[in-house]
């Protein structure tokens, strides 16, 4: 069946690989055997890239548009025209290489490293297909995993895989400016240093979360004053208009994957990510200072991991804030959680 695809663009071919995955998931470890015939043309597909043109007038666009398969995104400030018909190929391609992560472990090793610096973190910001960036974020805590079960007795392995993907996603989170994407890959960071295990970042790497992380929560007060204002100017009505609606789901989706972030380093490094944290107090003063539940709720629920994981030493950078706890006791409207 494999051989009988012989187009680039066929049409079987996104089928076969969602079969694939499906068996993988069925069978198991005793997928591994198939390895070496399903993975060759898997890995093909990953890498198709599709062809574009940029557009400077309407003109042209029409002329792009008469034909099948195109499609129009805003780039940087251009209009980029991209022929999608290889695009859901690519993406289904890079979703069962996170299957096929999840599924066989460490017997998906061998495939790891050139999994990652060929596919999955060029993948992350491969701008023309939102679902290829979404699922190199969410195979990069498999691969860690994968590495760190293949080489139990030599933790390097795993270390280098896990500082490639920790560095590559800082410097997307740096330069996101997609909220749903930019909790994705906050999601992906925390997943991983879950797997990588305790004192698995860097002072630097700390630092550099702090950073880009602050430069987000700047960008969401950003966003949430300009919704405020058209929302009071009348301009927008929050019951009625669902993109303005929808923009707020993001961004609490955004609001809670930074705080399991926040979470996780906190269980994986305690006291040793504390005075590093303490960069972020201003944005946790405003957050309890919010009239907005879930904002105070994010604020809370950060306090609550300072409190747990650096018990007494925790007294000098969250004394200040016990009224404004006390008071959150009494509040109805404050549901502080953490799924």
């Amino acid at each position: 069946m494999i051989e009988s695809i012989t187009e680039p663009d066929d049409p079987q071919a996104s089928y076969l690989i969602t079969a694939w995955g499906r068996i993988c998931r069925t069978l198991g470890k005793q997928f591994v055997p198939f390895l070496p015939e399903v993975m060759p043309p898997l890995l093909a597909s990953a890498q198709l890239k599709p062809d574009f043109a940029i557009i400077d007038d309407e003109s042209e666009k029409e002329q792009y548009a008469e034909e099948d398969g195109w499609d129009f995104v805003p780039i940087h400030g251009q209009q980029v025209g991209i022929k999608t018909s290889v695009l859901e190929e690519k993406c289904t391609a890079y979703e069962m290489l996170c299957c096929y992560a999840q599924e066989l472990k460490g017997d998906f090793f061998s495939f790891v490293p050139s999994v990652l610096e060929e596919l999955v973190i060029p993948g992350l910001k491969f701008y023309f297909h939102d679902g290829v960036r979404s699922a190199s974020a969410t195979c990069i805590p498999f691969l860690v995993a994968s590495a760190k079960e293949a080489h139990p007795h030599d933790p390097s392995v795993a270390h280098k895989i896990f500082t490639s993907c920790i560095e590559a996603l800082l410097q997307r989170l740096a330069d996101e400016a997609s909220p749903d994407i930019c909790a994705e890959f906050y999601e992906s960071f925390y997943e991983t240093v879950e797997v990588a295990g305790n004192n698995c970042l860097t002072t630097p790497e700390m630092n550099t979360f702090i950073e880009v992380t602050a430069s987000q929560l700047r960008d969401y007060g950003t966003r949430k004053t300009q919704r405020d204002e058209q929302i009071a100017s009348g301009e927008r009505d929050i019951e009625e208009d669902e993109d303005i609606q929808e923009a707020i789901d993001t961004d609490e989706v955004l609001l809670s994957s930074i705080s399991k972030s926040i979470h996780t380093i906190f269980k994986r490094h305690k006291l040793g990510f504390l005075p590093i944290w303490a960069k972020m107090t201003p944005y946790v003063e405003a957050g309890l200072a919010s009239t907005e539940p879930n904002t105070r709720s994010w604020a809370i629920c950060i306090i609550d991991d300072v409190v747990e994981y650096c018990n007494g030493e925790a007294l000098h950078y969250v004394g200040n804030y016990l009224p404004a706890l006390i008071q959150c006791v009494t509040d109805e409207c404050t549901c502080p959680h953490r799924d």
